[in-house]
């Protein structure tokens, strides 16, 4: 008898770790939904025990860091990231010495995240070059 090498119908279900993709998904919504009831419980107690002023001031200094999470994180930065992988996945199977991705996957991955990191130094370092501007002449 010869062995296949395709798994069976019961272990395509299972995912990385031995979960089904649905019961990963469900500690996925599990997650999410908890983080929302606390970030409720959290923007009830500050409204609570702070005044107008010091929200404003809190929701001011989180704007930024909370739109850059939007855009690289939900936004069109994984819609856009996750197809291209997946597929370079698909043409370039794991076939490297060391058990990983291939060389193909690996510099896509790098290139991506050297490009995001000058992007980023780049916007870090205008807006601290910014601020020390509105610092040092408030008026």
């Amino acid at each position: 008898m010869t062995q296949s090498s395709e798994p069976s119908k019961g272990e395509k279900k299972q995912a990385v770790g031995g979960r089904s993709v649905g019961g990963q998904a469900l500690i996925m919504s599990l997650g999410t939904f908890s983080s929302r009831w606390l970030g409720l419980v959290r923007e009830s107690l500050l409204a609570y025990f702070f005044d107008r002023m010091v929200t404003d001031a809190w929701i001011t200094a989180f704007r930024v860091p909370n739109f850059f999470r939007r855009l690289l994180g939900e936004g069109s930065l994984s819609v856009s990231f996750i197809p291209v992988f997946t597929d370079l996945r698909v043409q370039a199977p794991d076939i490297s010495s060391e058990g990983g991705p291939s060389v193909r996957v690996r510099n896509f991955i790098n290139g991506f995240y050297t490009l995001l990191l000058l992007i980023l130094s780049t916007i870090t370092v205008f807006w601290c070059a910014l601020s020390r501007v509105f610092y040092l002449d408030p008026g």
